[in-house]
Protein backbone atom coordinates (compact mmCIF):
# COMPACT_ATOMS: atom_id res chain seq x y z
CA UNK A 1 0.00 0.00 0.00
CA UNK A 2 1.35 3.57 -0.97
CA UNK A 3 1.72 5.73 1.82
CA UNK A 4 -0.18 9.22 1.88
CA UNK A 5 3.18 11.19 0.58
CA UNK A 6 3.20 8.65 -2.03
CA UNK A 7 -0.58 9.34 -3.15
CA UNK A 8 0.19 12.75 -3.04
CA UNK A 9 3.13 12.54 -5.28
CA UNK A 10 0.87 10.37 -7.99
CA UNK A 11 -2.14 12.71 -7.74
CA UNK A 12 0.54 15.51 -8.26
CA UNK A 13 2.20 14.12 -11.26
CA UNK A 14 -1.27 13.22 -12.61
CA UNK A 15 -2.57 17.09 -12.50
CA UNK A 16 0.80 18.27 -14.18
CA UNK A 17 0.36 15.55 -17.71
CA UNK A 18 -3.02 16.77 -17.34
CA UNK A 19 -1.79 20.34 -17.78
CA UNK A 20 0.62 19.32 -20.03
CA UNK A 21 -1.88 17.45 -22.70
CA UNK A 22 -2.14 20.42 -24.57
CA UNK A 23 1.06 21.41 -25.38
CA UNK A 24 2.16 17.77 -26.08
CA UNK A 25 -0.54 17.45 -28.24
CA UNK A 26 0.76 20.77 -29.96
CA UNK A 27 4.52 19.64 -30.23
CA UNK A 28 3.10 16.10 -31.92
CA UNK A 29 0.52 18.29 -34.34
CA UNK A 30 4.09 20.18 -35.43
CA UNK A 31 5.53 16.99 -36.12
CA UNK A 32 2.42 15.51 -37.94
CA UNK A 33 3.16 19.04 -40.01
CA UNK A 34 6.13 18.67 -40.70
CA UNK A 35 6.31 15.18 -42.06
CA UNK A 36 3.80 15.95 -44.48
CA UNK A 37 5.79 19.18 -45.49
CA UNK A 38 8.75 17.40 -45.97
CA UNK A 39 9.29 17.18 -49.56
CA UNK A 40 7.71 20.46 -50.11
CA UNK A 41 9.60 23.48 -50.83
CA UNK A 42 8.05 25.39 -47.52
CA UNK A 43 10.35 22.74 -45.66
CA UNK A 44 12.74 24.65 -45.15
CA UNK A 45 15.93 24.83 -42.75
CA UNK A 46 13.94 27.45 -39.64
CA UNK A 47 11.29 24.54 -39.44
CA UNK A 48 13.71 21.84 -39.34
CA UNK A 49 14.91 23.76 -35.94
CA UNK A 50 11.71 23.77 -34.89
CA UNK A 51 10.95 20.60 -35.14
CA UNK A 52 13.89 19.74 -33.65
CA UNK A 53 13.60 21.33 -30.62
CA UNK A 54 9.43 20.34 -30.33
CA UNK A 55 10.69 16.27 -30.55
CA UNK A 56 13.48 17.05 -28.15
CA UNK A 57 11.42 19.36 -25.85
CA UNK A 58 8.52 16.30 -26.82
CA UNK A 59 11.51 13.24 -25.52
CA UNK A 60 12.16 14.98 -22.44
CA UNK A 61 8.44 15.23 -21.29
CA UNK A 62 7.77 12.29 -21.95
CA UNK A 63 10.62 10.83 -20.46
CA UNK A 64 9.85 12.70 -17.19
CA UNK A 65 6.17 11.36 -17.34
CA UNK A 66 7.19 7.71 -17.40
CA UNK A 67 7.00 7.30 -20.91
CA UNK A 68 9.55 5.57 -22.16
CA UNK A 69 8.33 4.11 -25.06
CA UNK A 70 6.48 7.01 -26.58
CA UNK A 71 10.18 8.87 -25.30
CA UNK A 72 11.98 7.15 -27.42
CA UNK A 73 9.96 7.62 -30.11
CA UNK A 74 10.42 11.54 -30.22
CA UNK A 75 13.66 11.23 -29.78
CA UNK A 76 14.03 8.89 -32.80
CA UNK A 77 12.00 11.49 -34.90
CA UNK A 78 14.37 14.45 -33.54
CA UNK A 79 17.25 12.52 -34.87
CA UNK A 80 15.78 11.85 -38.34
CA UNK A 81 14.89 15.53 -38.51
CA UNK A 82 18.83 16.02 -37.86
CA UNK A 83 19.45 13.86 -40.40
CA UNK A 84 18.20 12.37 -43.43
CA UNK A 85 15.03 13.04 -42.13
CA UNK A 86 13.77 9.67 -43.67
CA UNK A 87 9.78 10.60 -45.30
CA UNK A 88 8.67 6.75 -44.56
CA UNK A 89 10.50 6.04 -41.25
CA UNK A 90 8.92 10.08 -39.52
CA UNK A 91 5.42 9.21 -40.67
CA UNK A 92 5.36 6.07 -38.53
CA UNK A 93 6.82 7.34 -36.01
CA UNK A 94 4.54 10.26 -35.73
CA UNK A 95 1.76 7.91 -36.54
CA UNK A 96 2.89 6.07 -33.36
CA UNK A 97 3.13 8.94 -31.30
CA UNK A 98 -0.16 10.43 -32.21
CA UNK A 99 -1.87 7.08 -31.39
CA UNK A 100 -0.34 6.64 -28.54
CA UNK A 101 -1.24 9.77 -27.34
CA UNK A 102 -5.18 9.35 -28.33
CA UNK A 103 -5.03 6.26 -26.70
CA UNK A 104 -3.27 7.65 -23.35
CA UNK A 105 -7.01 9.92 -22.95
Amino acid sequence: MASDGEQRLRQLLGNVWQESRPVIDERIAMIEDAVRELSSCRFGTEKRERVIEAAHKLAGALGMFGHAEASEWARAIETEFGGTADELRLKELSERLRRWFLEME
